[in-house]
């Protein structure tokens, strides 16, 4: 089936408001250019519409504990409705680092190849973590199992669990390095078991990412070879560690989290012997600093992903969404918008291992989103989007609402 999108503004990593056709066949893009003419095709006319390729959020947590309003935990629960949600909102990829449930990793891809289709964003997950005992997702400072996680207690062990998870299904692996305040540490992998995860999955051809929220620790998963940051650090990276990860090609996720406007809207632990307003100021700092390491990373040459560290919140089409906070603060650190949409997008798309998405360009997946006039520096235009295409189906229009 062809679809023609006529009279489009393309913006992306490749183009700047450039008014074209888009010829679109099953769920590729066949053309790009002025004046398409093609008899056969389904024809939608964006006369006053910006074009742009689906987003990317590059960290999520798709298995998770689902809430429940009589606080009773279950062994685990997939959403579909997480997937329905990114999608209908523009996210047309998502990158799962890790599951956060109790779970064995076989049935979870199988419920994933189920729910493979259009209306749905497509996922690439990390299955679950690799860490020593009382590492992260795997230590008493989680209020959950202890096991999140596979235990592994040698390099020969983290080099097998890797091929396990390979040969189960996975695109890439997870693994932790430091708490970012969540509990003193209880256990922490070695550089030697470091490297031959590293190692191994660079030889089954699949990606690595770390969590981590320390500088100090950036320097031991760079030594190691580590592909990805999985959080962006809260304190300063200095310009040797900046260096270091761009020669290495480290990329580095956002994860910047909630934008405070008032002290009211900080969330403080129970009994938390914290003043709110000295936690809203410190949460603005945090912010801030947090910016100021990806913009500098980005100008030393350093390629940034957007992501949200997403679990099931509430009502999944209401939540799930591009992650417009993460953008604004770009933004207001200083990035240009165009670099800003090169990282949501195409930047995404390959800190994913996925090549074919994240820019309009022939032969492309076909993941269109749309909203009338032009991108503000709010990006308020990329929430409740009136036009989403995902592998060349129309899965949200509300043009004529």
């Amino acid at each position: 089936m062809r679809t023609l999108i006529k009279n489009a503004k393309l913006y992306d990593a490749f183009h700047h408001y450039e008014l074209c056709d888009i010829l679109v066949d099953d769920d590729r893009i066949e053309a790009i250019e002025p004046n398409i003419t093609c008899e056969d095709a389904k024809k939608i006319d964006l006369t006053g519409y910006t074009v742009m390729p689906g987003f990317t959020d590059a960290h999520v947590h798709i298995a998770t504990f689902p809430p429940d309003p009589k606080g009773v935990k279950v062994e685990h629960e997939y959403v579909p409705d997480t997937l329905l949600g990114f999608a209908a909102n523009g996210v047309t990829l998502v990158k799962e680092l890790g599951m956060c449930v109790q779970a064995p990793l076989e049935p979870y891809l199988e419920w994933l190849a189920g729910h493979n289709q259009a209306d749905k964003a497509r996922i690439v997950t990390a299955g679950r973590y690799i860490d020593v005992k009382g590492g992260y997702g795997m230590g008493p400072a989680f209020d959950g199992p202890p096991d999140w996680g596979i235990q592994i207690k040698t390099p020969e062990e983290a080099a097998d669990a890797v091929t396990y998870q390979y040969q189960a299904g996975v695109q890439g692996i997870k693994i932790g390095i430091s708490d970012g305040g969540m509990g003193p540490k209880a256990g922490e992998l070695s550089h030697d078991m470091i490297r031959a995860i590293v190692r191994r999955a660079h030889s089954h051809g699949i990606w690595t990412s770390a969590h981590v929220y320390k500088a100090e620790d950036l320097w031991k998963l760079c030594e190691c070879g580590i592909d990805e940051a999985a959080h962006t650090p809260h304190d300063r990276l200095s310009d040797e560690l900046i260096g270091l990860m761009v020669y290495k090609g480290m990329r580095m996720t956002t994860t910047l989290g909630t934008e405070h406007k008032s002290p009211d809207e900080v969330r403080l632990p129970p009994n938390a012997a914290v003043d709110r307003q000295k936690a809203f100021e410190h949460a603005l700092e945090q912010r801030a600093l947090t910016v100021e390491n990806l913009v500098r990373f980005h100008r030393a040459g350093g390629k940034i992903s957007i992501g949200t560290d997403y679990m099931l919140r509430g009502n999944a089409m209401e939540t799930a969404m591009i992650n417009t906070p993460d953008l604004r603060g770009l933004f207001q650190g200083g990035m240009s918008m165009d670099d800003i949409i090169t990282c949501a997008t195409l930047n995404g798309a390959q800190a994913c291992g996925v090549w074919d998405e994240g820019a309009l360009k022939v032969h492309f997946r076909a993941n269109l989103l749309a909203f009338s006039g032009r991108l503000s520096e709010t990006f308020r235009e990329l929430e409740h989007l009136p036009f989403v295409m995902n592998r060349g189906v129309v899965i949200t229009d509300k043009r004529a609402l």
